[in-house]
């Protein structure tokens, strides 16, 4: 059992929208001081990496990144003040969103 409980439903808090190639692509802010939870969705398969480094190498990510399929919503546990960086698995441009929940 967690420590912190989820709902099953939450208030979307902030979105932001990048595009992922081959290239790492990291969010452009750290997630907000009330952010316990993300939830990711991409169009394509992406590997992701959440930490307090304001940026990852595509290499980090690619070999140590936790696996997004694609069109699939998957909510991450984070901590205020990180960041998440991606990387596409495919080798076209993914739209890829990452939202900020509260409780």
């Amino acid at each position: 059992m967690s420590i912190r409980s989820y709902q099953d439903s939450s208030r979307n808090w902030s979105a932001q929208s990048l595009s992922v190639g081959s290239a790492a692509a990291s969010s452009t802010a750290v997630f907000g001081t009330q952010t316990y939870q993300v939830r990711l969705c991409s169009d394509s398969s992406l590997r992701y990496v959440v930490g307090d480094s304001p940026s990852v190498s595509s290499t980090v990510v690619a070999n140590t990144g936790s696996l997004l399929p694609a069109n699939v919503i998957e909510w991450v546990t984070v901590t205020p003040g990180q960041r998440i960086s991606f990387v596409n698995i495919a080798s076209s441009v993914s739209a890829t969103t990452v939202t900020e929940t509260s409780a």
